[in-house]
């Protein structure tokens, strides 16, 4: 068969990827904007009866403050069931604020205050990470986020 100039195969090869990327588009747009709607990353305000905490991103460690002013470095704490709301900066450089089993990832900015709004459901401790190339010790910028109950969590709020 001869396949030059054959006005066929030229219009199902156009038509053909079209239709492929329109299938692939559709549920790629509505991932992502689920994603994006459910980590509110830029609101202002934390959402009602969270737990507020200030994560600073500096290299090559994550500093968190909690509301009574107890610090931690590289641990994160939270209560199961009762929503987290991160407020994040950059200190040096940008920085992704990354817990893949708990929420999704965001990039942190000089200059810029960024939420993270999330309900922690399930008992456990979680790896994070930097999800951004911020230097030369990147690979060591980890962090542990160990989920608890509130009552463990209000005592470990206690201790010095």
């Amino acid at each position: 068969m001869d396949t030059k100039e054959n006005k066929w195969f030229e219009v199902t090869w156009t038509v053909l990827p079209i239709i492929l990327l329109t299938i692939l588009a559709v549920p790629t747009v509505q991932a992502t904007y689920e994603l994006t709607s459910s980590s509110a990353g830029n609101v202002e305000e934390p959402p009602q009866e969270a737990v507020e905490i200030q994560v600073i991103g500096k290299q090559f460690n994550w500093i968190y403050m909690f509301e009574n002013g107890k610090q931690s470095t590289n641990e994160l704490v939270l209560p199961v069931g009762q929503k987290a709301s991160l407020r994040l900066q950059a200190e040096d450089v940008v920085h992704s604020f990354w817990v893949p089993r708990l929420a999704g990832k965001i990039d942190i900015f000089l200059g810029k205050v960024t939420r993270l709004s999330f309900v922690p459901n399930e008992k456990g401790s979680y790896q994070g990470k930097c999800a951004e190339f911020c230097g030369a010790e990147h690979t060591q910028m980890r962090s542990d986020t160990r989920v608890i109950s509130e009552g463990e969590f209000q005592e470990w709020l206690k201790q010095a």
